[in-house]
């Protein structure tokens, strides 16, 4: 089961789509899942990843067709600092979407 507080969403076609959530000072935020999909099969595996608004990598994992990862514990980010997910782009005329959802803490 999915709960969230918040779900940041972008889509793109044949470029890098990014999903942000804003800073919220003094505050947490805690991804729970991230789902990544794709209008046509990428033609090469397709590199999806979770940054903090200083662009420390938290996580990352290369996609080659659509698919979800679910953090059962949550994936933290450093308090006081914003997130964004992003997929890269996927090749010609093909549509690339990200979803990242998670709770403030």
């Amino acid at each position: 089961m999915r709960i969230a507080g918040w779900n940041k969403n972008a889509t793109a076609t044949n470029a890098v789509a990014t999903a942000t959530k804003a800073t919220d000072a003094n505050r947490q935020q805690i991804i729970a899942w991230i789902d990544v999909s794709f209008s046509a099969a990428p033609a090469t595996p397709v590199l999806a990843q979770i940054k903090d608004s200083d662009a420390n990598i938290l996580w990352q994992r290369y996609f080659s067709a659509s698919d979800a990862e679910e953090f059962s514990v949550g994936l933290t980010v450093p308090p006081g600092k914003g997130v964004s997910a992003n997929v890269a782009a996927a090749g010609s005329g093909v549509v690339g979407s990200i979803n990242l959802g998670g709770w403030t803490v």
